[in-house]
């Protein structure tokens, strides 16, 4: 809203003199300070974006550099080609690791990629904590889907007592209908280790 429009808004509820004045300087101060943080997240999240296009670069530099590496050994392993998913990154904080697994397993399922690649392809996907369990496990480990994920789901809490707790702990969203937390209880009940 424009300053023109908060005196508006100003003398309709009767403001005038001063206090019109420092209303609408008031509500203008307070639109700059939302546009500049809103500019500020917009930013924030494309450095991000950025960031882990230049990780995603460096990691195929580094597949590719071991490649050659191993060619040049003599050995002739089979090179295997890395599917680079066409998924936004996983983020903490905003992301919960077991719907991204279902949807990253959904994706992989759907663009018919080979099993034995979808641990390479999701770890080119994950940041924050979810890129220090994955850099953390042994390599055997790290290119095994399964254990991939059961890593990931362990790092997340996201264990039988883990969803034990968000089931107990569950409560009707602000703005969730009941249909939505119903459907958000099955999710935790099917995703439930038994």
């Amino acid at each position: 809203m424009g300053y023109e429009k908060y005196v508006r808004l100003g003398k309709e509820i009767r403001l005038s003199g001063q206090d019109l004045l420092e209303f609408a300087n008031n509500r203008e101060t307070i639109d700059k300070k939302e546009r500049a943080k809103l500019e500020k997240e917009a930013r924030e999240e494309k450095d991000k974006q950025r960031q882990h296009e230049k990780d995603m670069k460096e990691y195929e530099l580094k597949l590719l550099e071991e490649r050659q590496r191993s060619g040049a050994d003599g050995s002739h392993s089979q090179t295997v080609e890395v599917k680079l998913p066409k998924l936004p990154p996983f983020r903490d904080g905003r992301d919960e690791m077991d719907a991204y697994l279902f949807r990253f397993e959904r994706f992989a399922t759907l663009a018919g990629w080979p099993q034995s690649q979808w641990a390479t392809s999701l770890g080119t996907l994950l940041t924050g904590q979810a890129l220090e369990v994955y850099s953390r496990m042994p390599s055997s480990e790290a290119n095994d889907f399964e254990k991939l994920k059961t890593a990931l789901l362990n790092g997340y809490f996201l264990t039988r007592e883990g969803y034990r707790q968000k089931l107990r702990s569950s409560k009707c969203g602000v703005t969730e209908t009941y249909a939505q937390f119903c459907d958000r209880i099955k999710g935790y009940l099917r995703r439930w280790p038994r």
